[in-house]
């Protein structure tokens, strides 16, 4: 494993959740905007659309979103739309999952909040717009 992937926590998101150079005015979440949690991958900004009323994390083949490394649970945490309102959870991993800095076994997400699982950290987005690249 490379220097950086060690650092990154090994993280291997799930092809169909992965969203790179692609128009999104038709992924659109609730209220017609778009839930994501943005993360950096080998130099590279990536975004996770939160579409699903779940979506799990951790090391396990069969999580949404795939993170590999030390301290990693098979099941570390998910992530769960309800209305309005989107939810962290800890699957009651033994390292925990931090919500801007602080272990949380649960926590409520709002624009721009950072949310680790291991080394790999995640920015929250809640948009309300939909996001359309301009042509070049």
């Amino acid at each position: 494993m490379s220097e950086h992937a060690k650092r990154s926590g090994g993280l291997r998101p799930r092809p169909e959740k992965r969203i790179r150079g692609r128009k999104s005015e038709k992924l659109r979440g609730n209220s017609g905007g778009v839930s994501a949690l943005l993360y950096r991958r080998q130099g590279a900004y990536l975004a996770v659309l939160l579409e699903q009323k779940l979506t799990t994390i951790g090391a396990g083949t069969d999580m949404d979103i795939q993170v590999e490394g030390p301290g990693i649970s098979q099941r570390h945490a998910v992530i769960r739309r309800s209305g309005e309102e989107i939810h962290l959870y800890d699957f009651g991993s033994a390292t925990g999952v931090r919500h801007n800095g602080r272990r949380v076994d649960m926590a409520r997400l709002r624009e721009g909040d950072r949310v680790h699982v291991g080394a790999q950290e995640f920015v929250y987005f809640a948009l309300t717009q939909p996001i359309v690249e301009k042509d070049e």
